[in-house]
């Protein structure tokens, strides 16, 4: 926290390249492992909830909404310290340091709960912002929703008849989309090394959000700059 750095964004990019060409089996195989287990677990949350599905859709606003917050705690007992374990082993590579596929489990044994609660805190956080959208969202698009379920066997034209009206939904929630961004996207930036620095420096998930948010922001713009560069060559 007491020193300064300056970010090359240039350096950032064939860094990362070099690495990956060095260390290609490890860098992918662990990635893809973490894929995996996130696809799983995604397949069997699903079918878990599907029952529950068409129910929701009659729910009251605030309660689909309670169900997505909710959702998002359950993804992040598995995510969190899955994350935490693909930068385990990013972070030991980069220091040339012996690692494996293996260690991509390495955040459940050595810091679940701090994952767990650093990857909820940071996307409840972040999701909050949306909450404004998510909420006009469903109050228009959420009854015609409702609608096109409950016309699954009826004519192409019945259905064709409600696209102006969904679209009317879409076009007027955009601008509380863009505005929500704003906040949404300033805070996942500012939060973005909170679990690399959990798993790292084995920190407590509200000191590591803490310090992921002051150290990025002494050069928010160039931290958001390799956030964009890197999107774009993923």
């Amino acid at each position: 926290l007491g020193r300064d750095y300056e970010l090359d964004l240039g350096g950032c990019i064939s860094g990362g390249w070099d690495l990956l060409k060095k260390n290609f089996a490890v860098v992918i195989l662990s990635l893809v492992v973490m894929f995996a287990v996130e696809i799983a677990f995604m397949v069997v949350l699903n079918l878990i909830l599907m029952p529950f599905a068409s129910g929701l859709l009659h729910a009251p606003i605030a309660v689909r909404l309670g169900v997505n917050y909710l959702n998002s705690a359950v993804v992040s007992l598995v995510m969190g310290p899955m994350m935490g374990g693909l930068y385990y082993v990013y972070l030991k590579t980069i220091r040339q340091q012996p690692t494996g596929v293996g260690e991509v489990f390495a955040g459940f044994q050595q810091a679940f709960s701090q994952l767990f609660f650093g990857t909820l805190a940071v996307s409840l956080i972040v999701g909050a912002c949306l909450l404004p959208f998510n909420y006009v969202w469903q109050m228009k698009a959420g009854p015609l929703l409702e609608q096109l379920q409950q016309m699954k066997n009826a004519a192409p034209t019945e259905i064709q008849q409600l696209m102006p009206q969904l679209v009317s939904a879409i076009t007027s929630s955009l601008p509380i989309l863009f505005v929500c961004l704003i906040p949404m996207t300033y805070l996942a930036v500012s939060l973005q090394f909170t679990v690399p620095l959990i798993m790292d420096k084995q920190m407590d998930f509200g000191t590591a959000m803490k310090t992921s948010w002051k150290m990025v922001n002494q050069h928010w713009w160039q931290v958001f700059g390799l956030t964009i560069l890197v999107g774009l060559v993923s």
